[in-house]
């Protein structure tokens, strides 16, 4: 949606807002970033205090790339779950205008 969305900000915000579950799959994709970028915060600094070996566990090493290369994988695959339902949702609802009203999102967001 946003890819494609031309215009504002407040614009594009109260777009998704409007369905519940892609303002919290927005929310959601948004605070993993915020740990991810946590991390490589933390490990930059410990690289510029030069405390890196001090500060990680280098047997754990191998165990958190297993599990960064999971979790890669796992965004990969929501990514492609999420876009085909999206784009069946839609393609459903195109071609049969009354299917919304048996299915309603226009479920009310918390603010902020």
């Amino acid at each position: 949606m946003a890819r494609d969305f031309v215009g504002k900000d407040e614009k594009l915000l109260k777009k998704i807002r409007k369905d519940y579950f892609m303002y919290l799959a927005v929310k959601e994709c948004y605070e993993s970033v915020k740990i991810v970028s946590e991390i490589i915060n933390e490990v930059e600094m410990s690289i510029n205090k030069s405390s890196f070996l001090t500060d990680f566990r280098m047997s754990e090493l191998p165990d958190l790339h297993t599990k960064c290369i999971n979790l890669v994988d796992l965004l990969v695959i929501s990514f492609f779950v999420l876009s085909f339902s999206f784009t069946l949702y839609t393609s459903l609802f195109f071609y049969n205008p009354g299917l919304p009203d048996l299915f309603p999102l226009n479920v009310a967001c918390p603010k902020g």
